[in-house]
């Protein structure tokens, strides 16, 4: 168990670090995390395995990469597999829960401003 919870802590950051932060562009940093083409790659790669990222279980990896895509959906690469894969995740019920929470507060916020 602690393993698989390391496992997916791990390739859930390995992951995340592919996604442009804060839009920034730096040669070290591009180094380093590589940029969307990579990302896409191992996303792809890893979905030929299983439905989820680490194969037939959604896994904190799975939380982790996906909700950006949730949140931005035309930043989704064009890939039908990935595509598939960010609505099976955003279909379970705790993350349209979330993502209903998240809504709500965020329309309140913009209400109150």
């Amino acid at each position: 168990m602690i393993v698989e919870q390391h496992t997916a802590l791990q390739r859930g950051f390995q992951f995340l670090a592919g996604m442009e932060a804060l839009g920034l562009s730096q040669p070290s940093l591009a180094r380093t995390f590589r940029g969307v083409t990579e990302l896409t790659s191992k996303i792809s790669v890893a979905l030929q395995t299983g439905p989820y990222l680490l194969g037939d279980s959604y896994s904190a990896a799975d939380l982790l990469v996906q909700s950006p895509y949730a949140w931005f959906k035309d930043a989704t690469p064009d890939d039908p597999a990935i595509r598939d894969w960010v609505a099976r995740c955003g279909a379970r019920a705790s993350v349209a829960r979330t993502m209903t929470s998240d809504k709500a507060m965020m329309d309140q916020a913009a209400a109150a401003a």
